[in-house]
């Protein structure tokens, strides 16, 4: 048995990524977010205008970015995501200077749709995995101390009976 409603809520999140992300379609974000859409854990502006500038912003970044929906479930109002993101670092991102370099980076979202359009999406991004590409922290092995084993705790006497 499939859940109509669940299926129509994924199809409008694969429609956000396809037409607004990956075709760079900003006028689809007033038919597809509330007016008070919010990206958790924050978003500079609400609603639509705020999807755009973030849209806008991770372009800047990623001019050539690609987007690959990994897989997509959905159940009630809620559409979770796995994607991979690719692109090539050519404008500030997160504080950090162009730096030519491709990262490809992987991503898991959760929307909540109310009312046939998204109304809020938790993000999980490999942020380490991504900054490590694009040299903004070291790469390699990590650095491990020597420590000295801890001693044995002293030996309790036996409780009761």
């Amino acid at each position: 048995m499939t859940d109509v409603a669940a299926d129509s809520n994924r199809l409008l999140v694969l429609r956000y990524l396809e037409e607004v992300v990956t075709q760079r379609n900003p006028a689809a974000a007033d038919e597809l977010f509330t007016a008070d859409f919010r990206i958790a854990p924050h978003i500079e502006t609400p609603g639509p205008d705020g999807v755009r500038d973030f849209v806008a912003r991770l372009r800047a970044a990623f001019p050539d970015l690609t987007v690959a929906l990994e897989q997509s479930l959905a159940e009630g109002d809620l559409v979770a995501t796995h994607l991979t993101l690719r692109g090539t670092h050519r404008g500030e991102w997160r504080g950090i200077a162009p730096t030519g370099k491709t990262a490809e980076f992987r991503e898991m979202q959760v929307y909540r749709i109310v009312g046939g359009r998204i109304a809020e999406r938790w993000f999980v991004l490999d942020l380490l995995g991504a900054l490590t590409q694009l040299g903004a922290v070291p790469s390699g092995p990590p650095r491990a101390s020597v420590v000295e084993p801890a001693p044995p705790p002293p030996q309790s006497e036996a409780l009761g009976p």
